[in-house]
């Protein structure tokens, strides 16, 4: 069959309930961020759909957000969409796949730069739009729902891959924490929270102890845990950090065994408002690591500061999706 569903919705609800689950990705962050290294996500023009009311006559006009992967290596472009909680997900999406055309019209228009000059693709469009089309949409599909796209597709020269809610609450569970992040509880609103938020938004999930411990857990327990099972440990040092004796020193000790015992990078520092000799003073061998600078606020208007936060943020992500991490 052409279409996927993954969880049945009560289960969803037992993994709230039961508290799995305390933050995860939305639907809308696979959309938009799922991707593999050799892919570059583009946001094409959203397609208005009208549909009539058969009972009414009465026409709604929806608007569907797009997204064009273009596969590099290939040169394929793979085309998915966004349908929000309509009621009326299978006319819609018999809708957009009858206009197709025209979202390929648009997805070839855009240039793409390929640095790689070691092999060429010619003629009058090197690129080519798969057969496999994605669909993410937050309303719940039925059995005959699908059993209607299913026959739908049947005889055409496409499949469609269907990507509900609980596609995002499989994948969440699926998923495993690319860092631990280490700080003082102090530094928590300026750099912490906001690096965890902007991480799992992009699909790159950490452990930060506001989402990750559960009520009733062992502290001790859930901490080591959290450094173990993560392939990095982001450690932010600020003087909050160094004037801790309690949790932040415990935590750092747990990461320095571990990168003594992996033989590897493990750490990935964050500098704010500490000098050189500070760090050195503190663990020498942090002198002689790479750092990422955090922004200081002070002086500066609220765009320009989230712009170098948005900076400190792309480095951190780009060095955890590196390749040669995983």
């Amino acid at each position: 069959m052409p279409v996927e569903k993954y969880l049945d919705v009560k289960e969803i609800v037992i993994f709230f309930y039961n508290g799995v689950i305390l933050r995860m990705n939305s639907l809308y962050n696979y959309f938009d961020n799922e991707e593999n290294p050799t892919a570059l996500l583009m946001n094409l023009h959203p397609c208005s759909i009208t549909i009539t009311q058969v009972d009414t006559g009465q026409e709604e006009i929806f608007e569907v957000p797009i997204k064009a992967k273009y596969k590099v290596a290939h040169r394929i472009i793979q085309l998915s969409f966004y349908i929000k909680k309509v009621g009326k997900v299978v006319n819609l999406i018999q809708c957009l796949l009858e206009n197709i055309e025209s979202v390929k019209e648009e997805a070839y228009k855009i240039k793409i730069s390929v640095p790689d000059r070691s092999e060429f693709t010619l003629g009058d469009n090197p690129w080519s739009v798969g057969n496999h089309f994605y669909f993410y949409t937050e309303d719940i599909l039925s059995n005959q729902d699908l059993n209607l796209l299913n026959e739908y597709c049947k005889g055409k020269t496409f499949t469609i891959q269907i990507k509900t809610m609980e596609y995002a609450v499989f994948k969440n569970l699926q998923q495993k924490n690319y860092a631990f992040i280490c700080h003082d509880s102090r530094d928590k609103k300026l750099i912490a929270k906001p690096l965890a938020n902007a991480l799992n938004s992009r699909l790159c999930p950490v452990w930060y102890d506001e989402y990750s411990l559960k009520i009733g857990a062992n502290l001790t327990e859930s901490i080591d845990k959290g450094i173990k099972s993560a392939e990095k440990c982001i450690v932010i040092l600020t003087k909050n950090f160094f004037k801790n004796p309690g949790w932040t020193k415990r935590e750092f000790r747990m990461i320095m065994a571990k990168q003594m015992i992996k033989g590897d990078n493990v750490i990935i520092p964050i500098w704010y408002g500490v000098t050189k000799q500070e760090i050195y003073d503190y663990c020498g061998e942090l002198y002689e690591t790479f750092a990422v600078i955090w922004p200081s606020p002070r002086g500066k208007k609220a765009e320009k500061y989230q712009e170098q936060v948005h900076l400190a943020i792309d480095k951190i992500y780009n060095h955890l999706k590196a390749p040669q991490n995983h």
